[in-house]
């Protein structure tokens, strides 16, 4: 009774909305997806109504029923902008949820279908933005990925030439940066797309100069990083200060300045214990420091090989690692040299072999600060019963872990999913 009355709001409303899919689906849901409740709400959309036929795209979505879906979406034509917008709506929710994949196809035939009959429409910016993120994260990294991420790029280029972009601009600006920073490693790129833009919101501004920040160490323009770093410094808004002096400190590493870098790392830490870059920033001081006890001639593989998987070159760092092992099997850094190359094989897709170092590293080095932080890789890329097992580990060896709490969500999280009692005795 609850799921028809549902369907007649749909059918009487004259203003449809993402509240009333979900509200259908829900109930749909519910039910246990009652084969008969599909049956009734598909009679309903007998008459071509635009909310009926959305709510029935979307319901046949939710039941598995991609094709007939898609017919529902196509039946819907150009007529049923609001009631589209409604679809879209419901899935690129649900897909922030993690409810449906990056590469569930009804969601992107959903907004391509938008776009061809409402591109005009000043909601169509948003669902373009929706769209290329979609498109960026089912990438993945195989031989197709580059292309994907092109045709990311060119969604992103659309948005850009809208007349109705409004809101959109300056989010399509910054992913359209962070894809050729992070995805494509093409940083100077990403510092073009940045470098003329004027965002209106300080929180913009700042996400903009992380991304340059990162940028220009990758592309090693060490005079032009030095300069802006050098002015961000002293600029008025503490986010952006923190960014150009975690980045100056951040430079002289990269270039092999050590000890310098030790203190630009640790006066920043000290001065922005609030920042995001904080933690890395002490870590890195206290490894250099520790490391420069055996020379530099160690710490220029282990730079080496930093700086080759921040550009994405994942050979060039490993090629480094190895060379540290054939000359430094003993040093200091040898724990983090075996987890770089653990994420290097993750990187390539090697599961198994990264699993192994991880392991490797927990048993030969259990008191570590990365021993915990290798089993935690470790049960990110298990199945359910091996990560439980291996939070397990982390809760009973290492209580006093500074992440411990998140190790602690996450295992209660698969307790529940199990069905479980959310505990971790």
């Amino acid at each position: 009774v609850a799921f028809e009355e549902a369907v007649l709001l749909v059918a009487r409303s004259e203003q449809f909305n993402v509240s009333d899919l979900d509200l259908a689906v829900e109930l749909f849901r519910d039910s246990g997806r009652d084969e008969n409740l599909l049956e009734y709400a598909g009679r309903a959309a007998h008459g071509e109504r635009a909310g009926l036929l959305a709510l029935n795209a979307t319901l046949l979505f939710d039941a598995g029923r991609y094709d007939e879906a898609v017919g529902h979406l196509e039946r819907l034509g150009g007529s049923g902008e609001r009631e589209m917008f409604a679809i879209v709506g419901y899935l690129v929710s649900a897909r922030r949820q993690g409810a449906i994949s990056d590469d569930e196809p009804f969601f992107t035939k959903a907004l391509e279908t938008f776009l061809r009959d409402h591109g005009g429409s000043p909601i169509a910016p948003g669902i373009m933005l929706a769209l290329a993120e979609g498109i960026r994260a089912r990438a993945g990294s195989g031989a197709d990925k580059e292309s994907a991420l092109e045709e990311a790029l060119e969604v992103l280029d659309r948005i850009q030439m809208h007349p109705k972009k409004g809101f959109y601009y300056e989010p399509a600006l910054l992913l359209e940066a962070e894809i050729l920073l992070d995805d494509l490693h093409r940083p100077g790129e990403a510092i073009g797309a940045l470098e003329s833009a004027e965002f209106r919101s300080i929180d913009k501004t700042q996400d903009a100069e992380r991304i340059v920040m990162r940028a220009l160490l990758e592309a090693r323009r060490w005079n032009e990083a030095e300069s802006r770093f050098g002015r961000l410094s002293g600029d008025a808004d503490s986010v952006k200060a923190a960014i150009g002096s975690y980045g100056m400190g951040k430079m002289r590493f990269y270039k092999g300045e050590y000890r310098a870098a030790v203190d630009s790392l640790s006066r920043f830490a000290e001065r922005h214990p609030w920042s995001e870059y904080a933690n890395d920033a002490l870590e890195t001081a206290m490894v250099l420091k520790e490391a420069l006890s055996e020379g530099e001639a160690p710490l220029d593989y282990y730079r080496e090989a930093c700086v080759a998987m921040a550009c994405g070159r994942n050979g060039e760092a490993a090629g480094s690692l190895d060379s540290f092992l054939y000359h430094y099997p003993l040093s200091v850094l040898l724990p983090r040299v075996e987890f770089m190359r653990a994420e290097i094989h993750m990187n390539d897709g090697d599961r198994e072999a990264a699993a192994r170092l991880w392991n490797g590293l927990a048993e030969k080095f259990p008191l570590h600060e990365l021993a915990p932080r290798a089993l935690e890789r470790m049960a990110e890329n298990a199945d359910e019963e091996e990560a439980k097992e291996l939070y397990e580990r982390i809760l009973e060896r290492y209580p006093d872990d500074p992440f411990i709490g998140r190790v602690r969500n996450r295992y209660i999280a698969l307790r529940k999913s199990a069905g479980e009692e959310p505990h971790e005795d």
